[in-house]
């Protein structure tokens, strides 16, 4: 039994409540406003990074840049025709000989070209040039030609080389050291 003492304002009494038992469970209530929301969390650690993704397309071509400063003038060319000449060498080839024929130009000048002229219309029956080519002795450059005299006859050969001079020499003094013929007898 229990006793249950109200106390008012005006009066005192006691009440007695005889043997009571629990009631049956009421139905749930409904649910009550959301609450406010509450202060933010902390900054989580950084993930990893991502995989690299695929490239973009290529963007349009720019707009053409100006035309830049005219640039100075290049030097001069290699040739100045006052600086070539020609050394020629001739001899007379006798028949059925071989022969080689060499014409240097001036010490220290440069070699252009070099070639030859006979004279027979062609190079006559029974010549035959064999070589023609530029060549170096001891430093100084000229020109050479080889071939044979199978004819009967003597033929008469003009070596010529052109040259350009370097400055170094110009014509002066000194010439070519190497220049000459040599000669022999075909088998």
């Amino acid at each position: 039994m229990t006793t249950v003492r109200l106390i008012g304002v005006a009066a005192f009494f006691t009440v007695t409540l005889g043997g009571c038992s629990a009631g049956e469970q009421g139905e749930p209530g409904s649910a009550g406003p959301a609450g406010e929301t509450g202060p933010a969390g902390a900054v989580g650690s950084e993930g990893p990074a991502g995989a690299e993704g695929p490239a973009g397309a290529e963007g349009p071509a720019g707009a053409e840049g100006p035309a830049g400063e005219t640039g100075p003038a290049g030097p001069g060319g290699f040739v100045d025709n006052s600086a070539v000449y020609v050394e020629s060498l001739a001899d007379t080839i006798p028949a059925n000989n071989w022969f080689l024929m060499t014409q240097a130009c001036d010490p220290g000048d440069q070699v252009m070209t070099g070639g030859y002229f006979t004279n027979q219309p062609g190079g006559g029956t029974g010549f035959d040039l064999t070589a023609s080519f530029p060549v170096s002795f001891q430093g100084e450059l000229g020109w050479e030609i080889q071939g044979t005299n199978t004819s009967n006859s003597t033929i008469v050969v003009s070596l010529q080389v052109v040259c350009i001079s370097t400055g170094s020499s110009r014509r002066g003094p000194s010439h070519p050291t190497f220049s000459g013929t040599e000669l022999g007898p075909l088998e």
